[in-house]
């Protein structure tokens, strides 16, 4: 019995030493003056920026030359939402029928 109160008392007083602990020690993390002194990105002027502009097609490339009344494009038609009705999971006429012997007609 003594053993067994000794070892709950021990258990609950690091318990309280774990807690008092980790409530005042220091943080963790702690902020560098380095990442508190982090620089806006570059803002860049659209006008400045130079886009590099594609290459004329050459003379082979222009054996297909694409007719100006397009082909409509297929019409696809929506799948179905609806499922088909599964079957009722009880046979209705033999409970009317099982019904109808217990209790007798109109009942």
């Amino acid at each position: 019995m003594w053993k067994s109160l000794f070892l709950n008392v021990l258990r609950v007083v690091a318990l309280i030493v774990l807690i008092v602990q980790l409530t005042f020690s220091p943080a963790f993390a702690q902020e560098t003056p380095e990442a508190v002194n982090i620089q806006p990105p570059e803002i860049v002027n659209p006008n400045e920026v130079k886009l590099p502009i594609p290459d004329e097609p050459k003379a082979e490339d222009s054996t297909t030359v694409p007719s100006s009344n397009p082909k409509p494009a297929p019409k696809i038609s929506k799948p179905k939402v609806a499922y088909p009705q599964p079957p009722h999971p009880y046979d209705m006429q033999a409970i009317e029928e099982f019904n109808q012997e217990l209790y007798g007609k109109g009942n």
